[in-house]
């Protein structure tokens, strides 16, 4: 079962900047700018799910400060939107440091 740790996060209509990692990882993903929280929420779920992660923390953005350890990597959604498709999951679970391999087959069965 998913374990969620949420700080304060309304997983409403509105539109704010979130960081969300999987398992207490150094890498957070940060939400696009288009997406409501919850969007962000559904994403990150089904994300989890291919990762096969056991947790997921999920925070707020506050004025552009990352809210995160120093050495923190942020992986901006931006960065892997593609114009039709959505989302490539397939690179963000790569730079995740996610096996790709394990990905897709999760995605065939």
């Amino acid at each position: 079962m998913l374990r969620w740790e949420i700080h304060d996060v309304k997983f409403t209509g509105e539109r704010r900047t979130c960081l969300a990692r999987l398992d207490y990882g150094q890498k957070w993903i940060v939400s696009d700018v288009n997406m409501t929280t919850r969007t962000f929420r559904d994403f990150i779920r089904r994300l989890a799910q291919y990762a096969s992660a056991q947790s997921i923390e999920v925070k707020y953005m506050y004025d552009g400060e990352q809210q995160t350890e120093q050495d923190t990597v942020l992986l901006r959604l931006e960065n892997y939107r593609e114009q039709r498709n959505g989302y490539d999951f397939q690179r963000v679970l790569k730079a995740y440091g996610i096996s790709i391999n394990s990905f897709w087959n999760t995605a065939r069965s």
